[in-house]
């Protein structure tokens, strides 16, 4: 195997939750209603806790949970009047109470426009307890995706504080990822006015913690290096949580990887699992193809001439792709696109603006983008719990036999060098990527893939526990007559991590530590069991929303191996 190959160097990253002299830990109390009567008179002593820090799905929290009451008390001093409260939380914000008095209105959740913006308040002095314990109450519904990353942020400070507070979190290595070799060393770096306690809290991605205990930090600017040799960590990923706290507070979260090839998962098959996919791909070939080009125009480029392709795939379904084709004549190498869950490849600029002497096929598989139009189930049932009771009636079945029939588009092009043809996803569409390479085997020569979904999918709901509820919430679909471990044997069959051993060309994937959707562990899953010319590339302050650009990361990797081939 060849060696791993990271990105560029950042030896420390900081996500830093507050500025200046914030009254407000970022750890709330909160109780899951959207009524705030529902909670008076409600001791909060026993409610849970959800730390702003981190992303919703990461604490069990998800678009399921009706809405939630967030608690929290400061302390207010009249020396330090007026008070700002700044904040910007992942959801509908229906109301914020100080002292159970409303200070703000009805703000939208702008997670799609917006993210990030910060809406800000004057607390009156007339609503505060001076010189005492004061407490505010936030009703949040409609809770946000996050992709794994938390934009949450509350912060309550006096308007002129000129003193600033600040805390961060850095790995002496590249991409936050330890190697067996490496010094396993982290820093804490704060910069405060006063002595502060640290919280340091370290946690495995399975939610099982390993350290948990408060480093003292002195005032100005103050580091503190810590051993993790002594945890004997195993191979893995941990996310790292740091929060000072005092009168004032400031956080700080980050994730690191230990040793992720050494991760160890079965590679051995279900019983049947091999005989019900070449069922699939024999069902496959009895279906005529009937392939049909279409010109579209409004798409073509000096370098390439763009067409919508018709194709009949299992059960006699048309699905469509956008296939982009060089004007040039010659073979060329080709790159099949396959679509992340409920994505039908809206935006094209990315393929109309290539001049690579390449083709491309972005496939909508079945219920997605143009192939919606004669089956579209998402306004009556989850895409993905679709058939979710028989295996042979499961939704992936059909949706892998579409990546196989487009994969058969492409062969049968006289343009296409038929050893040259790769596969290319994120999300689902990595999951996607996988089964073609390793249901196609031979006629795939270059493999990408980021984050993949329907991957290791019983760790997966480990450790992105939502998972579990989103399958109880299954039951309440009129077609659904199955329980969740019925689900789960089903969803078995579908596991891309078994198709790791099958594939037979290069593969190239690139993981994001703070994605939530497709853990990176479960990428792991699979790509530890490939067998082929192999390498992996760790954003470390990424989620699921591949903020640093991985998908044409992945995309110039996957060329460069059919160019080069």
């Amino acid at each position: 195997m060849k060696k791993v190959l990271l990105l560029a160097l950042f030896v420390s990253s900081i996500i830093c939750y507050s500025y200046a002299q914030n009254r407000l830990s970022p750890v709330w109390k909160y109780y899951k209603t959207n009524d705030i009567k529902a909670v008076q008179g409600i001791e909060t002593a026993n409610w849970p806790e959800v730390n702003l820090l981190l992303s919703w799905e990461r604490q069990g929290l998800c678009w399921l949970d009706q809405g939630l009451v967030l608690k929290n008390s400061f302390f207010a001093d009249e020396k330090d009047s007026p008070l700002q409260l700044s904040f910007s939380l992942q959801g509908d914000v229906q109301a914020v109470y100080v002292n159970q008095k409303q200070v703000v209105g009805k703000i939208p959740n702008s997670f799609w426009s917006e993210r990030g913006k910060k809406q800000q308040v004057i607390i009156p002095d007339s609503l505060l307890n001076q010189g005492g314990k004061n407490e505010i109450t936030i009703l949040i519904t409609n809770l946000s995706y996050t992709g794994g990353l938390s934009h949450n942020f509350c912060s309550l400070q006096a308007l002129n504080a000129s003193s600033e507070n600040a805390i961060s979190i850095s790995f002496p290595v590249k991409q936050h990822v330890f190697q067996s070799k490496d010094k396993r060393l982290l820093t804490i770096e704060t910069r405060q006015a006063v002595n502060a306690r640290v919280k340091l809290l370290i946690n495995s991605d399975f939610h099982q913690t390993v350290f948990n205990e408060y480093i003292d930090m002195k005032p100005g600017a103050s580091e503190y290096v810590f051993d993790l040799a002594p945890l004997h960590l195993a191979p893995g990923f941990y996310e790292c949580v740091a929060i000072s706290e005092g009168e004032t507070y400031c956080g700080a979260v980050e994730w690191f990887a230990v040793d992720p090839e050494g991760i160890v998962c079965s590679a051995e098959k279900i019983p049947g699992f091999d005989d019900y996919w070449q069922a699939a791909l024999k069902e496959l070939e009895t279906v005529e193809p009937d392939y049909h080009l279409e010109k579209i125009d409004s798409l073509c480029s000096a370098s390439r001439d763009a067409y919508v392709v018709e194709m009949s795939s299992l059960n006699n379904l048309r699905i469509r792709g956008y296939y982009f084709v060089p004007k040039n004549e010659g073979k060329h190498p080709a790159i099949l696109n396959v679509p992340g869950y409920g994505y039908g490849y809206q935006n094209l600029e990315e393929f109309t603006s290539r001049k690579d002497d390449i083709a491309e096929l972005a496939l909508c598989v079945r219920g997605h983008g143009i192939s919606s139009d004669v089956f579209n189930p998402w306004d009556t049932i989850a895409f993905w719990a679709v058939g979710a009771c028989d295996k042979n009636e499961y939704i992936y079945r059909a949706v892998y036999m579409d990546c196989v029939r487009a994969i058969d588009f492409l062969l049968s092009q006289p343009t296409i060098d038929k050893n040259k043809i790769g596969v290319l996803g994120g999300s689902q569409g990595g999951g996607l990527a996988l089964a073609t390479a390793g249901l196609c085997k031979n006629n795939i020569a270059a493999c990408g893939i980021f984050d993949p979904w329907l991957c290791d999918i019983r760790h997966q709901a480990n450790i992105r526990t939502t998972i579990n509820q989103e399958i109880d919430f299954f039951a309440t679909y009129p077609s659904i007559d199955c329980d969740a471990e019925q689900t789960f044997a089903v969803l078995d069959f579908v596991d891309t991590k078994y198709f790791a051993t099958d594939i037979t060309c290069p593969v190239r994937f690139a993981a994001s530590l703070f994605d939530d959707d497709c853990p990176v562990h479960n990428g792991f899953s699979a790509y530890n069991n490939i067998k082929t010319d192999k390498k992996y590339f760790v954003y470390p302050n990424d989620s699921h929303l591949a903020e640093s650009g991985q998908y044409n990361d992945l995309y110039e990797m996957v060329k460069e191996l059919l160019m080069s081939n």
